[in-house]
């Protein structure tokens, strides 16, 4: 009997009161108020603060995905007599491409220059 009253509360809440108390509540509704096409009682303030944190967070990922990358580049590179078994497997399936063309994996432009391998990697992050 509790959680009707719970719901009743919830239920009569505008979208911006609903962010604090039920996130997955606020996002259910104002992705309704939106499809219907009623964007004057989306919590539009929120939602644009949703989104610019996906993309904070999305973008980021993508930074460590890259930084990941070209550290094993550079590992491929500087270091052949460490390639195991374990390592030319993570390599085939991180470069399915270099198989079929009997290729070595190829660092980005910019990258070759293995003076300081933290400044490349900054480098092609674009953080240098």
């Amino acid at each position: 009997m509790r959680t009707v009253g719970i719901w009743s509360i919830i239920e009569g809440m505008n979208a911006a009161e609903l962010y604090d108390r039920d996130f997955a509540e606020w996002a259910m509704r104002n992705a309704e108020l939106l499809r219907s096409g009623r964007v004057a009682e989306a919590d539009l303030d929120h939602i644009a603060e949703e989104i610019e944190g996906m993309a904070k967070r999305e973008r980021r990922a993508m930074q460590i995905r890259l930084a990941r990358l070209i550290q094993n580049l550079l590992k491929w590179q500087v270091q052949p007599m460490k390639r195991s078994a374990s390592w030319q497997h993570d390599r085939r399936a991180a470069f399915p491409d270099s198989q079929a063309t009997g290729g070595e994996p190829q660092l980005p432009p910019g990258v070759g220059q293995l003076d300081r391998p933290g400044v490349c990697a900054r480098r092609a992050l674009g953080d240098a």
